[in-house]
């Protein structure tokens, strides 16, 4: 077994441990003095019986650091998310802008500012982490305050096609389970015709 070593560049240095046809390479900073240091001490190990070659490659591996974990996703609110789902529909001609119109205006109204028990808002919840069982409390909340069918179904349809379109819900889910076609339990409410035809009423 021998050592070798090299410059590789300004106070830079390769030593090189060669046996047999093996080879393993230590890179140090420093002057030549340091470098005899680290010379002298691997000839040191290897009249003691240490395998170079062995301890060099395992030094280099408890070197390299791990790769960080991937970030964790984050997800825009329910007040950032829905508006632009919205303002897509209408650009991609799938939503009048009338109806886009009075869907914003609901929702602002309605599903954003509903206080949650633990003092949240609606709106300021990630979407990932909004539940049917939220979204069926603004509905009843809608039909405790005496508004008509269409003030309901200008929250629910937008929020409706928002988690359908994204297939995700606050658990990890799929987003249909969040408002799936079928109606919320609690509200017997009959379904309404495609939006596309008209503006709902105010």
């Amino acid at each position: 077994m021998g050592v070798t070593y090299r410059k590789r560049g300004h106070n830079s240095w390769e030593i090189v441990v060669h046996r047999n046809r093996e080879r393993a390479y230590q890179t140090v900073h420093g002057t030549k003095d340091d470098v005899m240091v680290v010379v002298r001490e691997l000839a040191r190990l290897e009249a003691t019986g240490h395998n170079l070659i062995d301890a060099l490659r395992l030094a280099r591996q408890a070197t390299v650091a791990p790769p960080p974990p991937p970030p964790a996703p984050t997800f825009p609110t329910l007040r950032e998310a829905l508006p632009l789902w919205i303002q897509s529909r209408v650009a991609s001609a799938d939503l009048r802008a009338s109806t886009a119109a009075a869907y914003r205006s609901r929702c602002a109204t309605w599903l954003y500012p509903f206080v949650l028990p633990d003092g949240h808002t609606l709106g300021e919840l990630p979407v990932d982490t909004v539940t049917r069982e939220m979204l069926g409390g603004v509905m009843e909340a809608i039909k405790r305050a005496g508004k008509s069918l269409a003030i309901v179904e200008g929250v629910r349809n937008p929020v409706k096609g928002y988690f359908q379109a994204n297939k995700r819900t606050a658990s990890g889910q799929n987003e249909r389970r969040i408002l799936a076609a079928k109606r919320h339990p609690s509200s017997s409410l009959p379904r309404r015709p495609s939006s596309r035809g008209g503006q709902p009423s105010s």
